[in-house]
């Protein structure tokens, strides 16, 4: 199910980088027990949710589907620019 690719990603991508739930919900502009819910599967995911954590985690969205995405560091994630 993409709905638990995205969270289990998502998750991984959070403890990787030592951030807190807190601090990612504020980023994604959803509460604690929102975010605490899509990571638990309890609420769906939806495509702007992918662009939130996208954003809140600086990563790409292919990132949080598990693709890998060779070109990753010459794009801004979420904006789409060029930053080399």
């Amino acid at each position: 199910m993409i709905d638990s690719r995205i969270a289990e990603n998502a998750r991984a991508i959070i403890c990787s980088k030592g951030l807190k739930q807190r601090s990612v919900a504020e980023k994604m502009g959803v509460s604690e027990q929102q975010l605490s819910a899509m990571l638990n599967r309890r609420k769906v995911i939806k495509d702007t949710d992918v662009m939130a954590f996208a954003n809140a985690l600086s990563v790409t969205p292919n990132e949080l589907f598990g693709i890998s995405t060779p070109h990753r560091d010459i794009y801004d994630a979420g904006r789409g620019e060029r930053v080399v």
